[in-house]
Parts: structure tokens; C-alpha cells; sequence
């Protein structure tokens, strides 16, 4: 595919276009990152007034940076999809017994042997990595796109890879915080039971046979502060409801 024909194509993001053979799709990459490249520095140049446009030019040309951008995301998503996966990469580096499959002009993997090279021209193994997590994450790759439209700006696999990054951390704090969180509701609530253990072990069953006023007073005062504290207990108990009277 000529490089003309390559940059139209995904300037106008013809139907079924994003089917055709990986080695395609990566030609087409390749070319479509030479012709943003030289976009972007028309756009900045623009930007910074070294070219003067019209309103309605400039954003038509800001526009077409877009869909060029977004295009070569499309494309990186479909080679993720087309890639082989990671268990067929780490067989190949490991040399398992089964050998890695090749991979066809249509991305379908062939597992029928003698397959000296696992990732298609022009993918090594950092881009492979990327334009996977390009594919696992398409939610992301779209947000970024509309992001970038309303910030009237271009949208990149940088931008992609690093919200994928900072997601994945973010999950991951998340998932350490509520570990945490979850070990500390554990703890109280075992040192809870043992001050319930505690409490029932020093109070008598009974009160003594003859008391004293003052002593009354004193250990209702006592009582009203338990039974308000073990309150909560009584929404799920009906038991405990009638014995304090909730």
C-alpha cells in the first residue's frame, strides 16, 4: 500500500478497514505517525500565530489531526487484538515444547510448528506490550479521545498508556486500603468481643440482696451507659430488643 493511499484510508476510516491484514494495518500506522508528526507542528505553528487562519480553517485543521489520531489509536487497538498472546510469547522466549505459532497476513495464529518469529514485522516487543494494553483498555482509549476533543487537542498512545498506568494504580491503592481497612474492622471488632468477655466475667449475675440507695443510683447510672452502648445490637435483634427495652 503507497503511503497516499495508506494516509486516506485513515483519514476517511473506510469501512472495514480496520479487517485488513496486520502487516497492513502496521504499514499503515507507520505512515499515518509520519504525516501527524508534520500535523502537529502545523497545529503548533498555528497555535503560537507563526501561521494566521481563520477561525473555520483552523479548527478544520485541527479536526483532521484529530481523526488521523484517532485512527492510528484504532489501529494500535486492532493490533493488540491481532498480536499473539503473552503465554505465546513467553513459550517462544522459553522454548517450550510447543512451538509459537505464526501469525498470518489475517492476525489468525498457526500453531502447526517451525515458526522462527512470534510478532510481525514492525512490532517488537515494547510495542507489543503497549498495543495490547491498547486492547485490553478500549474504555480508556475512548475517553482519552474525548477528552482530547474538548481540550482541542490531539489524543496519543502516551496519554493512553499513562491513564492505563495510573488506573491500575489507583485500583491497586484502592485494594490495599480496603485490605487495611477491612484487617483494622477485624481487629476492633475482636477486641470488642473481649471487652464484652471481660465485662460479662467481672459483673456478678446479681446485684447484691440488699442495696442501698445510693448504690442503686449509682449502678443504674452504670447500667443506662451499657444499655445504650449495646443499643446498636437491638436493630437486628429482636431479643435484645424486649430485654432492653428498645
Amino acid at each position: 500500500m503507497k503511503e497516499q493511499e495508506a494516509y486516506a484510508v485513515l483519514i476517511r476510516k473506510d469501512p472495514g478497514w480496520l479487517q485488513k491484514p496486520i502487516e497492513e494495518l502496521v504499514k499503515m500506522s507507520a505512515v499515518g505517525s509520519v504525516y501527524l508528526e508534520q500535523h502537529k507542528k502545523l497545529l503548533q505553528k498555528i497555535k503560537s500565530g507563526q501561521i494566521e487562519l481563520a477561525e473555520e480553517d483552523r479548527k478544520r485543521q485541527l479536526e483532521q489531526g484529530q481523526i488521523l489520531a484517532d485512527a492510528l489509536l484504532d489501529a494500535e487497538v486492532r493490533i493488540g487484538e491481532l498480536l499473539p498472546s503473552r503465554e505465546d510469547i513467553r513459550r517462544a522466549s522459553t522454548g517450550g515444547s510447543r512451538s509459537a505459532p505464526t501469525i498470518d497476513s489475517l492476525g489468525r495464529k498457526n500453531y502447526g510448528g517451525g515458526g522462527k518469529k512470534v510478532l510481525p514485522p514492525g512490532i517488537d516487543s515494547r510495542r507489543s506490550k503497549a498495543a495490547r494494553k491498547l486492547a485490553e483498555n478500549p474504555a480508556i482509549v475512548e475517553a482519552i479521545k474525548k477528552e482530547a476533543r474538548k481540550n482541542e487537542d490531539l489524543p496519543t498512545k502516551t496519554a493512553v498508556l499513562n491513564r492505563i498506568k495510573y488506573e491500575k494504580e489507583k485500583e491497586r491503592k484502592d485494594k490495599v486500603q480496603h485490605q487495611t481497612s477491612d484487617r483494622i474492622n477485624r481487629l476492633e471488632e475482636a477486641n470488642y468481643i473481649v471487652a464484652l468477655e471481660r465485662v460479662i466475667n467481672l459483673l456478678p449475675p446479681e446485684p447484691p440482696r440488699e442495696c442501698s440507695q445510693a448504690f442503686i443510683e449509682k449502678a443504674s447510672k452504670y447500667a443506662a451507659v451499657i444499655i445504650r452502648r449495646l443499643r446498636p445490637f437491638a436493630e437486628n435483634d429482636t431479643n435484645i430488643r424486649k430485654i432492653i427495652g428498645a
